[in-house]
């Protein structure tokens, strides 16, 4: 029978038969991709105007000042437009995603302190 969770479990958690090597360089691919996302969400946050929420919502794409273009934009307004300075930890929690992933270390085992990490921004 066909569930999420297998399949889940195939595509990202492996057999356990990789070799050393591969499992590494697995966790450097893994790390780059969330440091990057986390540079990009840096970006778009720090480069975030309010002048932009006006022409994201009467379609003036044409006009967005965020370095991060359209999807920096929306990014930023969500967080930064919403929560404030808050917003911020969104990028921290990336970064901490990102360590975690280059030492191997599964997001499974520190969701409890990445969760507490959401709620104390609060």
């Amino acid at each position: 029978m066909f569930s999420v969770k297998a399949l889940w479990d195939k595509l990202f958690q492996g057999e356990g038969t990789e070799s050393p090597k591969t499992e590494r360089v697995t966790q450097e691919i893994k790390g780059s991709i969330y440091s990057l996302v986390a540079l990009f969400e840096f970006i778009a946050l720090t480069s975030y105007l309010p002048l932009d929420s006006f022409n994201l919502f009467s379609a003036r794409f044409d006009h967005i000042n965020n370095l991060g273009g359209l999807v920096g934009a929306l990014f930023s307004e969500l967080f930064l437009g919403t929560l404030g300075f808050v917003g911020y930890s969104v990028v921290l929690m990336t970064i901490a995603i990102a360590v975690c992933a280059f030492r191997g270390i599964s997001t499974r085992t520190i969701s409890t302190q990445l969760a507490g990490g959401v709620f104390a921004t609060f």
